[in-house]
């Protein structure tokens, strides 16, 4: 059982560093809708100076994915590429891909459709296909450069910032559809590393309930239950002796007097007089027994008094 209880604690030990990668990669879901509904407020302005205004809006956006991704790939060390003053996340020490192979799997190389309906994804004749089976970092990576591009433009070029912008239908083709779905599958997988050590020490738990019920049955059928039909032979045996003795014979008495005959004899002469006081006693309880029986045959019922006697023998 201590065995059982400490693979548990090894097991939950670090249980917490997944729980903790798990709040970047549910925050990339969230800001990453933000970035292409902010892409999207960009291309419906219809002002230049409405456009530029709306820059630094777009580009936090922008930053703020970033940081969480980073984050996802980098643990705490995602500063280095955001800068100092990048947004932290106290309880994440190490990367999401420690946590489990699957996180890589799906970061860098899952070439397959990510939609969650696959029915809707489309062929290879689709312009973004490419890019939309090179994994969530491929289609996240292009999207960062979308996303910068249109920023340009807003400066540089604002009547190119509209709603047939190839920047944001790339955000809304590929973004809205593929990566949202891979990032939404990628949160799920990632939530079943986190309940895996979880549901590993439930399973030794119901395994050391199982060995515990199967023990309790072992010990009740193999040495309790005998042991009980033994000491009730035991009790029938020793009543039908006792019922054999005269009824003038005070039962209590003499088994007192016997224990305390025998506890002086242990403490005055060790076990050796013991055993000797204890025979002498039984020996003259014996004939005591067979002349009261022998009385009570002989001349009927003769009431005797054995209290001296046990404390004679005592």
């Amino acid at each position: 059982m201590i065995a059982l209880y400490i693979v548990c604690y090894v097991i939950l030990m670090n249980a917490s560093i997944p729980i903790a990668s798990g709040s970047p990669i549910n925050y990339t879901l969230n800001r990453l809708t933000s970035l292409i509904f902010q892409m999207q407020e960009m291309c419906v302005l219809t002002t230049n100076a409405s456009k530029a205004a709306y820059i630094p809006t777009l580009n936090n956006s922008l930053y703020r994915l970033q940081v969480v991704y980073y984050t996802v790939l980098l643990g705490n060390d995602a500063y280095k590429i955001t800068g100092p003053g990048t947004e932290l996340f106290p309880d994440v020490k190490k990367t999401a891909l420690q946590d489990g192979h699957i996180v890589s799997e799906l970061l860098f190389k899952d070439r397959d459709c990510l939609r969650s309906v696959q029915s809707t994804c489309p062929g290879s004749n689709w312009t973004y296909y490419q890019v939309a089976h090179s994994a969530i970092d491929g289609m996240i990576s292009q999207l960062f450069t979308e996303a910068n591009a249109l920023i340009a433009e807003a400066g540089s070029n604002p009547t190119l910032v509209n709603l047939d912008s190839s920047h944001l239908n790339f955000a809304w083709e590929v973004g809205m559809n593929d990566l949202l779905d891979g990032l939404a599958y990628l949160s799920y997988r990632h939530e079943e590393l986190v309940f895996t050590p979880f549901h590993q020490v439930e399973t030794i738990h119901i395994i050391l309930l199982l060995i515990c019920v199967i023990g309790m049955t072992a010990y009740m059928f193999l040495l309790l239950f005998p042991l009980l039909r033994k000491i009730r032979k035991e009790a029938h045996r020793i009543a039908e002796l006792l019922s054999q003795l005269p009824r003038e014979l005070d039962i209590t008495k003499v088994v007192v007097a016997a224990m305390s005959a025998a506890s002086k004899r242990s403490r005055s002469g060790g076990r050796d007089g013991e055993e000797e006081g204890t025979s002498s006693l039984t020996t003259k309880l014996v004939a005591r027994q067979k002349s009261v029986g022998s009385s009570f045959i002989d001349r009927g019922p003769i009431k005797h008094s054995y209290s001296n006697l046990s404390m004679n023998d005592a």
